[in-house]
């Protein structure tokens, strides 16, 4: 797998991908901050944060701003809600949507 560019079958449920806008910024690497990119990022309006939903395994894209505790419903393919959560603290940094 490429670290900063998984495939879609490689994203793990328990993981936090952060779509990240600038290549360039090193915030997600500083060592100084607890969550790098989880609430500090400058540039959050352009941050997207992906999870696998636990029941269909679609890929969720979330806000930047997304709160780590907040429950995310998923309504799947199969008619079931999936309660979803990001609590796991595992993040993956990426620069491109997996395909």
């Amino acid at each position: 797998m490429n670290q900063n560019n998984p495939k879609k079958y490689e994203i793990e449920t328990d993981i936090t991908y952060l779509l990240c806008p600038d290549k360039k910024c090193k915030l997600f690497y500083d060592a100084t901050r607890p969550i790098p990119c989880e609430d500090q990022c400058p540039k959050q309006k352009g941050l997207i944060k992906i999870i696998k939903c636990i029941n269909c395994e679609e890929l969720i894209e979330l806000p930047g701003n997304h709160f780590i505790w907040g429950r995310i419903d998923h309504n799947c393919p199969d008619k079931r809600t999936a309660g979803n959560f990001r609590m796991s603290g595992k993040y993956v940094l990426i620069y491109e949507r997996p395909k």
